[in-house]
């Protein structure tokens, strides 16, 4: 912080002295001096504990204190709600070219919920557009200017769900030729497999989307999955689609593993189950180490 100095007046520069008593004037100067290096250790403190540190956690918050983003770390950072809290999700792979770079920015995802109620949850298959970079400070003299278009660069998140019945523990997303598919595993034993074409078209139109909300709200409007597999004997966690061998998906509970080979034919997923051994290693590190081969 710069520090101005009051101009010393003309007439005190030569201003003569007067005898002062030096025990006084000593004892004097001692208490100041006290009193300033009092001071000083006092802000020097209070700058401590003011300043910014990085939060681990486990470690509790003292009274006052409070975390806040660290917007340097962050290239774009942007907050939304998806209601209820989502333990999985998979980025959609989109035709909008690779490596993008220029604000704003639009991106697909699908995620699982884990609601407290088994038959409201819902994959949310989501469009996220007018996604703006990280602003400078120095950026701010020109928010004024930047108000009018607020409303057209405001960040939007749509959804199309699909009610899903049971909590999802786990999405993945891949895509068959010029179709994008996702799996899911249900809380409830069973994987599934759905068809995402229509809700992505439908991201991308409001008037198709508005319709196909409408037409969800029905009670027989539910989308239903392409494929649904219920010969795991309880539910698990490891789940991924195969990057070689396209259509092959890999699921495994806590004591089995499935591997599905399948293909696409119209309005049917076609697989078979294959046979396999269940190692000593975890099922999920199982599932990601077949499936990188």
């Amino acid at each position: 912080m710069t520090i101005f100095y009051k101009e010393i007046p003309k007439e005190m520069e030569c201003e003569p002295m007067n005898e002062v008593n030096e025990d006084v004037e000593e004892n004097d100067n001692d208490s100041d001096n006290e009193e300033s290096m009092e001071s000083d250790e006092a802000e020097e403190k209070e700058d401590q504990d003011n300043d910014s540190k990085v939060y681990l956690p486990g470690k509790p918050l003292k009274s006052g204190e409070e975390l806040v983003v660290d917007k340097t770390a962050y290239r774009m950072l942007h907050h939304a709600q998806s209601g209820a809290p989502c333990l999985s999700f998979d980025v959609i792979s989109d035709d909008l070219g690779n490596n993008r770079e220029d604000y704003p920015l639009s991106m697909y995802l699908v995620a699982g919920t884990q609601a407290a109620k088994t038959h409201v949850n819902n994959l949310l298959v989501m469009k996220m557009k007018n996604l703006s970079g990280i602003k400078d400070d120095s950026d701010d003299e020109s928010d004024d200017d930047d108000d009018d278009e607020d409303d057209t660069n405001t960040p939007i998140m749509s959804v199309a769900p699909i009610k899903h019945q049971g909590c999802v523990n786990r999405v993945r997303y891949t895509r068959i030729g010029e179709t994008t598919l996702a799996a899911s595993w249900s809380e409830l034993g069973r994987v599934h497999i759905w068809n995402l074409e229509e809700q992505l078209k439908a991201l991308d139109n409001d008037d198709l989307l508005h319709a196909y909300r409408k037409k969800c709200e029905k009670n027989d409007g539910s989308v239903k999955p392409l494929f649904s597999f219920k010969g795991h004997l309880s539910e698990g966690y490891g789940l991924d689609w195969c990057s070689t061998d396209i259509g092959t998906l890999a699921s495994g509970d806590c004591k089995a593993l499935k591997i599905f080979n399948g293909h696409l034919m119209r309005d049917m997923y076609l697989l078979r189950v294959l046979p396999i051994r269940v190692s000593k290693f975890g099922i999920q590190e199982q599932v990601h180490s077949l499936l990188a081969c």
